[in-house]
């Protein structure tokens, strides 16, 4: 599964933050290969039915026409399917989180804890602070929507 602020393997289809911002992206992504992966994820979480009850996404295994595997493709999952490619993603992981702590080294310990993770079979990216800000948004929007629902529903007497 590939995400420009998740990297997951199929062993970790589970994702770790259960929130708003998360739900929208995970039910609004669109698979561009391999439909029924997709399908699976969705359901492993199951969770952002709390904020999105009226969508329903179904197996589109059978709306695509799944082209065959490239050669190429095989090749590399049997060369990388043993010690070179646990070697591989220790080092290249080691390599990102130490550019990570580089480049976000102003941003606070906490919000870095949360939102910047390389662990196996999970690579988070959201840095910036930009699913706070949307979060944030989200509710003075509601907030707001609510008072003017509760204006219509109970109008001030006039004097």
């Amino acid at each position: 599964m590939f995400c420009v602020n998740y990297f997951l393997d199929l062993d970790n289809l589970k994702l770790p933050d259960n929130n708003l911002f998360i739900a929208t992206e995970l039910l609004f992504a669109i698979p561009v290969y391999k439909p029924e992966v997709h399908y699976q994820f969705v359901e492993k979480n199951n969770w952002s039915k709390k904020y999105y009850p009226s969508i329903h996404p179904k197996a589109l295994k059978d709306q695509f026409e799944i082209p065959p595997e490239p050669s190429s493709k095989i090749f590399l999952e049997k060369a990388l399917n043993g010690k070179m490619g646990l070697f591989l993603d220790k080092t290249l992981r080691k390599l990102t989180v130490d550019f990570w702590q580089k480049k976000f080294r102003t941003m606070e310990r906490a919000q870095y804890n949360r939102d910047m993770q390389a662990s196996d079979g999970v690579s988070k990216h959201h840095p910036n602070g930009f699913r706070d800000r949307v979060l944030t948004e989200h509710q003075k929007q509601l907030e707001t929507f609510k008072k003017k629902i509760n204006e219509l529903l109970m109008p001030t007497p006039s004097s």
